[in-house]
C-alpha cells in the first residue's frame, strides 16, 4: 500500500473573501496487526501531520496501552511510558509492513501490517471552503475524482478524521461539526465505489464520536447540559449497515445506570 499523503489546499474564486477560506484539519487513523516478539499484537494510530498518538494491545489480554510519537517519511518513533522510564518503538515502512524493534532493557523485534487504503487511490488533496451562509464545501480529491461534500449547520469549522469504520479495508470520513466534549455532532461518510456517501444512521446520532478499534464499534458519548446525566450509544456494522448495539445511561445524581433494556446497573467512567 502506498503511504498516504494529504496536503491542504485553499480554493479561491474571484468572488471569495479572506473570511470565506478555512484550512481543514484532519487525522488518518489506521489499525495494524502483527507480532511483538512471539506475541500477537494490534496497534491503533492516529496520524496528524508528523504527530502520532494511539495505543496497542496484546491480542491475548485485550488491554489498551497508550503510545505517542512522531512520523517522518517512512519512519515511526513511538514512546510507551513505563513505571521506570519509557520503552521506544523504532519502525521503518517497507511496502505495507512496519518493521523494527521495541526497546527497554533489551530490544524485541516487531512487525506490523496494515491493509487500509483509500478506495480510489492516494489522496493528494483535501480542501474546505465556507460561504456567507455558514455552509461548508469539502473537496476530497482521490485519483482522478473529486468528491464534493456539502456540510450545513456546522457550529465549528469542520474537522476531518479518516477511519475504516466498517472494516472493509477502505477509509471512511467523519466530519466533526461540533467539537465540544460529550456534546459533539458529526456527519459520517462511508467510502463506496460511488465516492463518499453519507451514512444517515450514524450522522443522526447524538454525542461525540469515538471509534473502539478493539471491539470494532462506533460510540457516541453525550451529557445533558443541566445535570450529571451521561449516555453512550454503541453501534456496530452488520452486513450492509450500522445498527444500534446498546444504549447506556447513567445518572450521577442517583448513582444509577442502565442499558437499553433497563437492566444491568453500571457506571459510566468519565
Amino acid at each position: 500500500m502506498k503511504i498516504i499523503f494529504i496536503m491542504m489546499l485553499i480554493f479561491v474564486s474571484h468572488f471569495s473573501t479572506a473570511s470565506d477560506i478555512s484550512n481543514a484539519t484532519y487525522t488518518v487513523s489506521t489499525v495494524y496487526k502483527g507480532t511483538l516478539g512471539k506475541s500477537e499484537v494490534t496497534m491503533y494510530l492516529n496520524v496528524d501531520g508528523e504527530m502520532v498518538s494511539g495505543s496497542y494491545m496484546y491480542d491475548r489480554y485485550k488491554k489498551s496501552i497508550n503510545i505517542t510519537g512522531v512520523k517522518k517519511n517512512n519512519k515511526l518513533i513511538l514512546n510507551e511510558k513505563l513505571i521506570n522510564g519509557s520503552a521506544v518503538f523504532t519502525l521503518t515502512l517497507n511496502k505495507n509492513i512496519y518493521q523494527g524493534e521495541w526497546c527497554y532493557d533489551k530490544c524485541i523485534p516487531i512487525a506490523l501490517r496494515f491493509d487500509t487504503s483509500f478506495m480510489e487511490g492516494q489522496i493528494p488533496s483535501v480542501s474546505i471552503k465556507d460561504d456567507d451562509s455558514g455552509t461548508y464545501k469539502l473537496i476530497v480529491s482521490a485519483g482522478e475524482k473529486n468528491n464534493e461534500l456539502i456540510i450545513t449547520d456546522s457550529i465549528d469549522q469542520p474537522k476531518l478524521d479518516f477511519f475504516d469504520l466498517n472494516n472493509d479495508g477502505f477509509y471512511d470520513l467523519v466530519v466533526r461539526t461540533d467539537i465540544r466534549p460529550n456534546n459533539g455532532s458529526q456527519v459520517v461518510f462511508i467510502s463506496t465505489t460511488n465516492g463518499f456517501i453519507k451514512d444517515e444512521i450514524l450522522s443522526k446520532a447524538n454525542g461525540s464520536f469515538e471509534y473502539d478499534y478493539i471491539d470494532n464499534q462506533v460510540i457516541f458519548s453525550s451529557k445533558e447540559d443541566c445535570c450529571n446525566k451521561y449516555s453512550k450509544d454503541i453501534y456496530y456494522y452488520y452486513g450492509v449497515g450500522f445498527i444500534l448495539k446498546d444504549s447506556l445511561f447513567f445518572d450521577y445524581g442517583i448513582d444509577k445506570g442502565f442499558d437499553k433494556n433497563k437492566k444491568n446497573n453500571f457506571k459510566i467512567v468519565l
